[in-house]
């Protein structure tokens, strides 16, 4: 029977490998969880199913692991192939706690761009629509030029999305957080409101903060969007989205941004463009989103041509988000 340190550390070590599993460079879905053990000896294993480009030296692959490996002590890993990919199976003290399923992508790795906070500048959206990859435009009502960013799109075959704004960016008086709304017409009308503002739209992102915070109004929410039959991006990141877990109960096709892409935090827009290929090149599918600004769209005219040779597609947001509804 295990003495008492061991009972108190073990499952500690666990956590440590858990998290160390959330910090590898692909997207790990949440996990199925499986209660093991008995009596004091208790604990929990976790099985991931992962599909991922097939990595072109198994040897980088076994390397991306080493922090897992040595996230505790008496952590083993067993890497064995599979038809088509590799199974990874992770024990602490000789007892299994978690299983990766990695299947390797039978197709190219792809990629969708979502130009946001469009409405200011039409130059600048003419601009973005004139790159000759699939791009979606994410509209703010109450612009000076919202109407025409989402005509300008409809133009040029690009898909539109509204945009809610923050308090903090709408014009004082017109269009508050769409969760200050108090009561349930309120809310609904200011979505409906924002739709005729922006037309041509076939999803809706960034729905605020507050939208992230009050349940009642997340689904009440979902809830219109299901029957308008438009998608969700939402605004929030990977790790603090609750969103999408529940769009999935209400048949909301969604997803959140895999990264970000500008040119105002410090970085050159060269080395974010190299950082974003190897992001990209290494998953199933990313949504990335950028900034309007002349530099990014600058930039995403060469990246187009950098991906292309990477064997990397760049597709519209909805092919994505249509997969994961129908998966």
């Amino acid at each position: 029977m295990p003495g008492a340190d061991w009972q108190a550390d073990f499952p500690s070590r666990i956590d440590r490998v858990t998290e160390a599993l959330a910090r590898l460079p692909v997207p790990l879905p949440p996990p199925s969880e499986e209660p093991q053990g008995a009596a004091a000896a208790r604990w929990v294993h976790r099985r991931y199913e992962i599909t991922v480009p097939k990595p072109h030296e198994l040897s980088a692959f076994e390397q991306m692991l080493d922090g897992v490996r040595t996230a505790a002590e008496g952590v083993t890993l067993h890497l064995s192939p599979q038809p088509d990919g590799e199974q990874v199976q992770i024990g602490v003290d000789g007892l299994l706690t978690h299983t990766l399923t990695f299947r390797w992508l039978a197709r190219h790795p792809r990629v969708a761009f979502v130009i946001d906070r469009l409405g200011d500048d039409l130059l600048l959206a003419r601009a973005f629509a004139g790159i000759s990859v699939p791009l979606t435009f994410a509209v703010l009502p109450f612009r000076p030029f919202s109407k025409e960013v989402a005509e300008l799109a409809r133009m040029f075959g690009r898909d539109v999305f509204l945009q809610f704004p923050e308090e903090s960016d709408a014009p004082e008086g017109t269009w508050p957080d769409v969760m200050s709304a108090s009561t349930r017409g309120d809310l609904l009308r200011q979505l409906d409101r924002g739709l005729t503002l922006v037309p041509y739209v076939i999803g809706v992102s960034d729905m605020g903060s507050r939208f992230a915070a009050d349940p009642e109004q997340r689904r009440l929410i979902l809830n219109a969007l299901k029957r308008r039959k438009l998608f969700l991006l939402d605004g929030q990141s990977a790790v603090t989205s609750t969103a999408c877990e529940v769009a999935a109960t209400t048949a909301v096709a969604c997803s959140v941004p895999s990264g970000w892409f500008e040119n105002d935090d410090g970085r050159s827009i060269d080395a974010q463009a190299a950082a974003l290929l190897s992001f990209a090149g290494g998953r199933a599918d990313s949504i990335v989103v950028l900034h309007p600004r002349m530099p990014v769209a600058e930039a995403l005219e060469r990246l187009a041509r950098n991906f292309a040779a990477a064997d990397i597609d760049i597709v519209p947001v909805t092919a994505v988000l249509g997969e994961q509804s129908s998966s």
